[in-house]
């Protein structure tokens, strides 16, 4: 897990984020 990339995604794109944390839970 690429905790620098992921933070860069975050900022880049909340929506992601928000599929992502679907996609781990």
């Amino acid at each position: 897990f690429d905790a620098v990339a992921f933070e860069k995604i975050v900022k880049a794109s909340p929506n992601h984020f928000a599929s992502f944390s679907i996609t781990v839970s």
